[in-house]
């Protein structure tokens, strides 16, 4: 049973200073991740202490809102933090003034500014900011100080001063210029903090610009320094170049609903958002970075057609979350009647997307999303990373796989010799040859660390072809199995292998070069450490012998050839044309001095790779290109 020593209660004021979570959220510093200043970046901020600051602009907008836009049409905003540990903010308006009636046994500006749960905007119908009556009597419980100066057209009007977290108010007649000038001291110890950071002071001018993006006929000043929503475009210009916009106005007169559409990795960031749904709103002036109905009615309409459009030109389907990961997505709304909030910060809409729905009667949503699919930077990164996605479920399947054993399949390759040496495998090498007749020659010369797999024709292009696709040609997929290579599976070394060397063994000519391109471009694409590792090998054929006597010589330069044969006129010359004019003999040569026919291949990351991919990539941009290059080279 609670004891009557327990039982307490408090005031408004003890109540807020007690739980202030319930009123203006956190009071200490936290990261928020969010877009500031056109850019993705995490900030450090106290979000009470921007709560209790935002408050009394809100109160201005409102203003400005209440009277259809003719008044508050310029709202100033001025931090002064000197001297040190001291902060003072004024925000000034060129409104009406507040009524100068009573509340009660109060003047109403009284009641407005400190007392809770007062205010003019609890009717259904609104479209303001405030909502609760709590927000500048927050303000002044936090303040150490507080000063409020309201008049009228007349002049007449009442200056009010709270101290102490509004444990002490006085109010007293005055003169002054139309409008509302409000001044407080937040008492920082309250948010340990000892100044405004950099952090806060960008966040609270990012707001005034977004402020004036919902309200463009509000002039904001931010520090003497004025912020201008010009239009929409260039706000979108801001975010990316290629930022798509939708600037729709509503039959009625204070409702608006701007949007700007783009891929995430378009947008300036400080962490990786290439797989982060990322979005930006304002409703009603209100920086509603939690999201909520708003953003889904929005989204939904979006990702839907997406997903249509996507299934009809690239014939598969995404997911509505895969989709989702890869935009970006803005939105400023204004005029929506009676929003609801899941809290006091009111950071979330949590209004049925049915009542949200209303809001956008008129909007061309099919129209905006044509103009989107015609933009192959919000695509193709969905595209793609779909592409990947699958083929990372390929992976996983082959890895699964891999677990079994190859020996079964290795016998099934029957065009497949392997070498008689099983205990040296590192020396082994593996001779992939094109056609069977330089196999047969090469298996009559061949030492018992020698083994030949004959290839029929030109591999496929692995750069230019899916996984699937590359693990569905039956010469390659038996390569694969005979080197012991398992796609998705690192090689860690050479002992990772069946054979120690790959030797490809091509014509000395055009389609010999191909070929040899073509093997070199599947293992860079499936495992580039092989060519770190020293395990990818060329082996040089020459292209004439000449006969002098006892006295054979090979050539492997033309041009080198050509000059010796001009010298030596008579001398008796043949030409071996591809590999398979080779006999067992002439290999036998071959392989007694290998140091001279067999080059390891190395790559180098800065020029060889580019030339790869402009050989066989199978983007449009490197088919350009590789035109260009074939008629230089």
């Amino acid at each position: 049973m609670t004891k009557s020593s327990d039982f307490k209660v408090l005031s408004d004021a003890e109540h807020m200073l007690m739980r202030p979570g319930m009123y203006i959220g956190s009071t200490i510093a936290e990261p928020i991740s969010g877009v500031f200043g056109a850019k993705y970046s995490t900030v450090n901020v106290v979000p009470g202490l921007l709560k209790v600051i935002n408050e009394i602009i809100d109160n201005s907008v409102d203003e400005f809102i209440r009277t259809g836009g003719k008044y508050a049409t310029k709202i100033d905003v001025t931090v002064d933090q000197s001297p040190v540990d001291s902060l003072c903010v004024s925000v000034t308006d060129n409104g009406r003034g507040l009524p100068q009636g009573m509340a009660g046994d109060v003047p109403i500006a009284v009641a407005a500014w400190t007392k809770a749960r007062s205010g003019s905007n609890f009717t259904d119908d609104r479209t303001t900011i405030g909502m609760n009556g709590v927000g500048s009597f927050a303000t002044a419980v936090f303040s150490s100080k507080f000063i409020g100066a309201t008049h009228i057209e007349d002049g007449t009007g009442i200056t009010v001063c709270s101290m102490n977290n509004c444990d002490e108010v006085t109010h007293r007649k005055s003169k002054g210029k139309q409008g509302t000038s409000v001044k407080f001291w937040p008492e920082l110890g309250r948010f340990g903090v000892t100044e405004l950071s950099e952090d806060h002071l960008l966040v609270l001018k990012d707001r005034l610009v977004n402020l004036s993006i919902c309200f463009p006929d509000i002039q904001f000043s931010f520090n003497g320094e004025k912020i201008k929503f010009k239009n929409l475009k260039t706000i979108a210009e801001k975010f990316s170049e290629h930022a798509h916009t939708l600037d729709h106005h509503a039959t009625k007169p204070d409702r608006s609903i701007k949007l700007v559409v783009m891929s995430n990795s378009d947008l300036a960031a400080d962490d990786d958002t290439s797989e982060t749904f990322i979005t930006h709103s304002y409703v009603n002036g209100l920086n509603t970075r939690l999201g909520g109905a708003h953003i889904e009615f929005v989204c939904n309409k979006i990702v839907a057609e997406l997903r249509v459009q996507i299934k009809k030109k690239f014939k598969f389907e995404v997911s509505p979350a895969h989709i989702r990961a890869h935009l970006f997505l803005a939105i400023w709304m204004t005029g929506v009647n009676n929003l609801k909030f899941d809290s006091q910060t009111k950071e979330r809409v949590t209004n049925t997307q049915s009542e949200i729905g209303l809001c956008f009667d008129g909007v061309d949503f099919e129209r905006f999303i044509k103009k989107l699919m015609t933009d192959d930077r919000i695509i193709m990164p969905i595209v793609e990373a779909q592409i990947r996605k699958a083929e990372a479920a390929q992976l996983a399947e082959l890895r699964k796989k891999n677990k079994d054993s190859d020996r079964a399949n290795l016998r099934k390759i029957t065009k497949f010799t392997d070498a008689t040496d099983k205990k040296n495998r590192r020396d082994c090498m593996l001779f992939i040859t094109e056609g069977d007749a330089a196999n047969s020659a090469i298996l009559s010369a061949r030492t018992p660390q020698i083994g030949c797999f004959p290839l029929r024709g030109k591999p496929i292009n692995a750069l230019g072809a899916s996984i699937k696709e590359v693990l569905e040609n039956k010469e390659i997929s038996d390569l694969f199995t005979i080197m012991g290579l398992k796609i998705g599976e690192r090689v860690r070394s050479l002992e990772d292998l069946r054979f120690g060397k790959i030797v490809i063994c091509a014509d000395a000519d055009a389609d010999g070069a191909h070929i040899t391109g073509l093997l070199i471009a599947t293992f860079y694409k499936f495992w580039p450490e092989l060519f770190e590792l020293g395990a990818i090998y060329q082996f040089r054929t020459p292209i004439a012998k000449t006969v002098s006597g006892k006295k054979e010589e090979f050539f492997y330069d033309i041009e080198i050839f050509r000059a010796y044969s001009k010298k030596n006129p008579s001398i008796k010359t043949r030409y071996l044309k591809g590999l398979g004019s080779s006999v067992a003999a002439d290999f036998k040569m071959y392989f007694e001095d290998m140091t001279k026919n067999l080059g390891c291949v190395k790559i180098d990351t800065t020029t060889d790779l580019a030339v790869v991919d402009l050989v066989f990539g199978k983007e449009s941009d490197s088919a350009n290109q590789r035109k260009v290059w074939l008629d230089l080279e």
